[in-house]
């Protein structure tokens, strides 16, 4: 892909997936990417802002002590609980 990145998957998987995508009328490539997307849609974590403005603020209000400075592992932490009860 021209923007994205080549993803490789295993020849087990690549032999599981070909029945399922038959089912469907489907090429691999395109179920493979179908899951993908259906996946991306109902994650939490699909959209991100990448406006620098965003972390400039939120690094100013924790430097003039508005906002919680947390180190990392805690942060780690409150993300993989979060996605934990997500998956439930």
């Amino acid at each position: 892909m021209a923007d994205g990145f080549d993803i490789h998957i295993d020849e087990e998987r690549a032999f599981r997936l070909g029945p399922m995508a038959a089912t469907l009328d489907m090429s691999v490539v395109d179920y493979v990417m179908s899951l993908i997307d259906r996946d991306i849609a109902a994650s939490p974590f699909r959209e991100i802002d990448p406006d620098p403005a965003i972390d400039e603020a939120i690094a100013n209000a924790v430097e003039a002590g508005e906002e919680e400075a947390i180190p990392w592992a805690v942060l780690r932490d409150r993300l993989l609980a979060r996605q934990r009860s997500a998956d439930r």
